[in-house]
């Protein structure tokens, strides 16, 4: 059950930082550059003492994680500033589908022994549908059809990182390489966000209320957003690793953070805020997350 704490624990987190860019309204990339600053100042001291692992396929498989990522991060925290936590999270359902059925049809062991088991797999799927069930009356209530289109390359994106990382993570001890992987993907991202800051621009009257340019550093709101998601985004990252590297099926793990929306919700409705959420849904999504928690232990 260690994989279902770290996932949950996650799914509290990534509400957090669904929020954050709601109210920083930083442009993706310069979010993606400040948070990757700050995490790598934060876990360099904790890597410096783990040995690297020689096996090349996981710095190929975490390649792939860090590319996927830094798509996805940068898509959706452009999400966040438009639409909002939690509408920028309905990219989870597509996550979640992705992880599950890319590990089924790659690994054998896996999918021998959920046919073997029909009662189980008849629930499992059961539970996913739920799932789909729950997100499409969400988007209907929301009439968020755009916002689906928005974020539909986060899902993608994220189910193939989870993919790469359950991957690289094998064989290995995942609490160190976990955070291995947080580090070479800040290091990574640095780079490769600047690039984009730099090359990319973007026109400040189509972002009247957003920082857009460089410098970062000199400005407050960067700042805080650094260090806020920055710290955080280490800590989610070690769960969902964590997670993943523990758990049958990474889509196990994209299941239970479908909580993300539920705390936005309950945030939402705490603050009054009218974001047209159906708790009929939310139950739902708790209901689904449940019964695969239940069914794969």
């Amino acid at each position: 059950m260690s994989w279902v704490a770290f996932s949950v624990a996650a799914s509290l987190i990534g509400a957090v930082l669904a929020q954050a860019n709601h109210v920083l309204q930083l442009r993706g990339a310069m979010m993606v550059l400040t948070r990757a600053v700050f995490a790598v100042l934060v876990v360099s001291p904790l890597v410096v003492k783990i040995e690297w692992p020689t096996d090349p396929h996981f710095y190929m498989y975490m390649a792939g994680g860090v590319l996927s990522l830094f798509v996805g991060d940068m898509v959706l925290f452009d999400a966040a500033r438009k639409l909002g936590g939690r509408l920028a999270s309905i990219f989870l359902p597509i996550k979640i589908y992705v992880a599950f059925i890319i590990w089924a049809l790659i690994d054998p062991s896996f999918l021998q022994g959920f046919v073997g088991q029909p009662i189980i797999a008849m629930g499992v799927l059961f539970c996913l549908g739920l799932t789909g069930l729950a997100m499409a009356g969400i988007k209907r209530s929301d009439t968020a059809w755009p916002a689906m289109k928005m974020v539909f390359p986060v899902g993608i994106a994220f189910g193939l990182a989870d993919i790469f990382i359950k991957l690289g993570l094998r064989d290995t001890n995942a609490a160190e390489t976990s955070l291995l992987f947080v580090f070479m993907m800040n290091m990574a991202h640095i780079p490769m966000a600047y690039w984009f800051l730099k090359y990319r621009p973007i026109k400040k009257e189509e972002w009247p209320d957003t920082v857009v340019d460089l410098p970062f550093l000199n400005r407050r709101r960067v700042l805080i957003g650094g260090i806020l998601v920055g710290g955080l985004s280490v800590l989610i990252s070690y769960c969902i690793n964590m997670g993943i590297g523990l758990s049958p099926n990474p889509g196990y793990v994209g299941a239970l953070t479908l909580l993300t929306v539920v705390w936005l919700s309950i945030y939402n409705r705490l603050r009054g805020i009218d974001d047209r959420a159906s708790f009929r849904e939310v139950g739902l999504l708790v209901a689904s997350s449940a019964g695969i928690i239940l069914l794969v232990n």
